[in-house]
């Protein structure tokens, strides 16, 4: 099961993260249906990948687990070049690379958001505790578990901005980076 996806060059090469036995395929869409998975690459296999991000510069996908933990993926490598066991203390839900490629920020179900920088490994450059309430729901489709908590769902960048949305029903602006590059 695809839990996330992101393009990889034009538009017919997508990079899936998910659920079960791979988490992340990629995929060739202009290959025949049987052959269109052109790779696959297990991780951590008692944790979904939730949320991925490409980063071009890097020629890398940026991983978010169900356990917190953030990993690097080298495309040209084919295997993992930086991980953070302890990214954060819950599930990263979202992944956001901003205009530059120069950083990114993660979005967790604990409410937080931290920004990144990727060299030759992961820096974390800021963490923005709190930006959004964690709230428990009733997950009455998933066979997993009943209860479903979420914080911050999503992040997006814009020129000097970043927005947040979280469960607790509100979007948020970070005008200014609250780091210096």
């Amino acid at each position: 099961r695809a839990l996330d996806c992101a393009f990889l060059n034009n538009g017919t090469v997508i990079a899936t993260s998910g659920q079960g036995d791979h988490s992340m395929c990629i995929w060739d869409t202009l290959l025949p249906p049987r052959s269109c998975r052109v790779a696959a690459f297990k991780g951590n296999p008692s944790y979904s990948t939730y949320s991925m991000c490409y980063v071009p510069e890097k020629r890398s996908i940026v991983l978010g687990c169900g356990n917190g933990e953030l990993s690097v993926f080298d495309l040209r490598q084919l295997t993992v070049s930086a991980v953070d066991k302890h990214a954060h203390s819950k599930a990263i839900r979202s992944i956001a690379l901003d205009p530059s490629g120069r950083y990114f920020a993660t979005g967790s179900t604990d409410g937080s958001i931290k920004m990144w920088t990727l060299e030759d490994k992961l820096y974390q450059r800021a963490h923005l505790l709190s930006m959004h309430p964690t709230h428990m729901f009733m997950n009455q489709a998933s066979s997993e578990s009943m209860i479903s908590q979420r914080g911050t769902t999503d992040l997006v960048f814009t020129e000097g901005a970043l927005y947040s949305c979280g469960a607790d029903g509100t979007v948020k602006r970070t005008p200014k980076l609250p780091f210096e590059y």
